[in-house]
């Protein structure tokens, strides 16, 4: 194949077209996780909900992209409009902003007090929170979102989206009290008549000049490239939305310190503390899709240490339902500092390790302890068995009710 054929394929790659990775879905191995984020999105109804898992039509699909940020683990995957945007922020460094969206019928009309338009591919419902925040990473003092003509675009189930993602990202802002750094702005105002420069962040003209000016701006670009948070290929992480809030928010972190400290209630963040009874088995932080939870054993000198990091966590719930001792808690309102200014994970439980006399596993030793709390609940209760907190009879994973797993266990059996 010569290199001119293999370049017309490659210009025939849709990089726009959102594909659905069914194996990164917490569905998929975590049968308690209740998460239908997508489906409630989806302005078209491309997404059904999980049973067991979702289902994407890529047919049905209008490329709006608001599935990319949604999504906690990112199965959904497309080229996003973000690390565009962070390069034409890096380019030009303007100080103030407008965002707009590719169906914006009126773009080229300013908004006051902006030096320049940026308009993006997709919705501004694809963009996510860390979007916004990344910008500011890069020093833009003032962001404006075109939400003007969202009521009568196609896309128009989206706005709800939109303005949660704003919010999202105006409370992160307040812990420098920048909530006013960014805005949306639904109508303009009469006898508008501002001009500014509006850009295609897809296509932007280079000039001979800034040919020049490239290799002066790398690292610039490199920095928006890290900011973007495009996803490693590993199997446990957080969407690029989630990596790209740790990343910006950092920046912003060591640059400028935080004046205040917020409480990020409800907005995927959990505080999770672990009680005396834990047993050291590690269940939650195998099961735990992120990562956020790790567990270390030294069999060697019989220590072990369980570790959080609560910057990764997307507030799932799965460690609840793995736990047989029921030792965790979640609180879904931790500070801004809990999560984002701790510099290493957070210890939540270290101690000393022993093995069990009957089935020779290691677990968490308490005084005069001799067994794990399998074998010594089985010598206790012959016949009994250990059932987890969430197990009712006749039900088996995340199906609604009247829905039956194929793997269904008859009332009263084990599990």
């Amino acid at each position: 194949m010569d290199l001119l054929s293999l370049s017309d394929q490659i210009e025939g790659v849709d990089r726009h077209l959102i594909t659905f990775h069914s194996e990164a879905c917490i569905h998929a191995a975590r049968r308690f996780a209740e998460c239908d984020l997508c489906h409630n999105i989806c302005p078209v109804d491309a997404i059904t909900p999980y049973e067991p898992l979702p289902t994407f039509d890529q047919d049905k699909c209008i490329k709006c992209k608001a599935c990319l940020p949604i999504c906690p683990l990112g199965a959904f995957i497309a080229q996003d409009a973000v690390l565009n945007l962070l390069k034409c922020v890096s380019r030009f460094k303007p100080h103030a902003i407008e965002i707009v969206c590719e169906k914006h019928s009126a773009s080229e009309e300013g908004v006051p007090n902006s030096e320049v338009a940026f308009q993006i591919q997709g919705c501004l419902a694809g963009l996510g929170s860390g979007a916004y925040i990344a910008l500011f990473a890069l020093g833009v003092e003032s962001v404006i979102a075109r939400t003007d003509l969202c009521e009568t675009c196609k896309w128009g189930a989206l706005c709800t989206p939109i303005d949660s993602q704003i919010k999202d990202a105006r409370t992160f802002l307040g812990a420098w009290e920048w909530e006013g750094k960014l805005s949306s702005i639904s109508e303009l105002p009469e006898n508008n008549d501002h001009e500014r420069p509006l850009w295609n962040s897809e296509n932007l003209p280079v000039s001979r000049r800034d040919l020049f000016r490239l290799s002066s701006q790398q690292s610039d670009f490199t920095l928006a490239r890290g900011l973007a948070g495009d996803l490693e290929e590993k199997q446990h992480h957080p969407s690029r939305n989630r990596t790209r809030l740790i990343a910006s928010l950092g920046r912003l972190i060591e640059s400028n310190p935080p004046v205040q400290d917020i409480h990020l209630e409800n907005m995927g963040f959990a505080k999770i503390n672990v009680d005396e009874t834990c047993t050291a088995c590690g269940a939650c932080a195998r099961i735990c899709p992120t990562k956020a939870l790790t567990i270390e054993s030294d069999t060697k000198n019989k220590t072990y240490r369980l570790s959080f990091a609560p910057e990764l966590c997307i507030d799932c719930g799965v460690c609840l339902h793995a736990c047989m001792p029921h030792s965790i808690t979640l609180e879904s309102n931790p500070t801004f500092e809990y999560v984002f200014e701790n510099s290493k994970p957070i210890t939540l439980r270290e101690g000393s390790l022993n093995r069990c006399e009957a089935c020779k596993v290691w677990f968490a030793s308490h005084l005069g302890e001799e067994l794990c709390p399998g074998c010594a609940y089985r010598r206790e209760n012959l016949y009994g068995s250990m059932i987890p907190r969430d197990w009712q009879p006749g039900t088996m994973g995340p199906y609604k009710p009247g829905k039956q797993s194929k793997e269904q266990a008859p009332s009263g059996t084990d599990t």
